[in-house]
């Protein structure tokens, strides 16, 4: 008998670019004047922002950054879920370089009932686009981080199969009926380059890492992990509502400064200068 070899889970995706209208998303399926409850940020107690650093410095080294703000903020799920409040904290560098909104820094949320980490991001100068990580580096740094910070989600070892090879930085799309890239509540729908501008020395520059997007099926959320060059989680955000109907983000964007900026949030990007800021910057997935 021929022994069939089994074919390699991928295939090579058209890379598509998806603008980000930071004026329209991010409110909830409400219109522009109605989603005001839905941007509304709450003061912290000194007591909590101590204690949510503690957690976060479990997670990540802050050595050399310094505590700029902290907010409760609210967190859409979609019509069916109650409104969660997160509890949000920046941070920025000791230095004051690149400081500010839209430049260097280290955001993250807490959902404020549990302590869950719910999103977290590190705007940095080493994500250049100089080199990419592989896609199965991707996957694999992603399904850890995923054990380690999300355990409702993947609880248990799981077997990460090997994916097709492709060119490190191009879109590799799997099957949604492939099993194999089903992690326990947790579905991986493709892996690609993903880019974003942040303000360093005075100039706006691109910053890259290796996007693992997944759903949720038991919930119909989507998550992802963003995996830098140095095979590093530099994004994470889970529970994201989407609708495909308007095909925008319904989820707040907390972690996302031209979203603050394009909202006007001035509780949160008052404490810096964005005046020659341009809100209307697009990232592009």
């Amino acid at each position: 008998m021929t022994n069939v070899k089994e074919k390699l889970p991928g295939v090579k995706g058209v890379h598509h670019g998806v603008i980000f209208d930071y004026k329209t998303w991010g409110l909830a399926n409400m219109g522009l004047n109605e989603a005001i409850t839905v941007k509304k940020t709450q003061e912290m107690d000194a007591a909590n922002v101590a204690k949510y650093i503690k957690i976060f410095e479990q997670l990540l080294d802050l050595t050399g950054y310094k505590l700029v703000n902290s907010k409760y903020v609210p967190h859409y799920c979609g019509e069916d879920y109650p409104l969660l409040t997160l509890a949000w904290l920046r941070f920025e560098r000791e230095d004051q370089i690149n400081a500010g909104v839209c430049g260097e820094h280290i955001s993250v949320t807490f959902e404020q009932n549990t302590d869950k980490l719910m999103g977290m991001v590190r705007m940095v100068p080493k994500l250049d686009d100089s080199c990419f990580v592989s896609h199965q580096h991707a996957l694999e740094t992603t399904i850890k981080f995923l054990r380690q910070n999300a355990p409702d989600l993947i609880s248990r070892e799981v077997v990460i199969p090997q994916l097709a090879q492709l060119d490190n930085g191009s879109h590799i799309m799997f099957d949604p009926e492939d099993k194999r890239l089903c992690f326990d509540k947790v579905q991986v729908y493709w892996i690609n380059d993903h880019k974003e501008l942040v303000t360093l020395y005075g100039k706006q520059e691109e910053v890259h890492g290796m996007k693992v997007k997944m759903y949720i099926p038991e919930q119909k959320l989507y998550i992802w992990v963003i995996v830098d060059k140095n095979n590093e989680v530099v994004v994470f955000e889970r529970s994201i509502n989407w609708d495909f109907v308007k095909g925008r983000r319904n989820t707040q964007m907390w972690l996302q400064d031209h979203w603050l900026l394009a909202q006007k949030i001035n509780d949160i990007i008052g404490h810096c200068n964005p005046d020659s800021l341009d809100e209307n910057n697009f990232a592009t997935v």
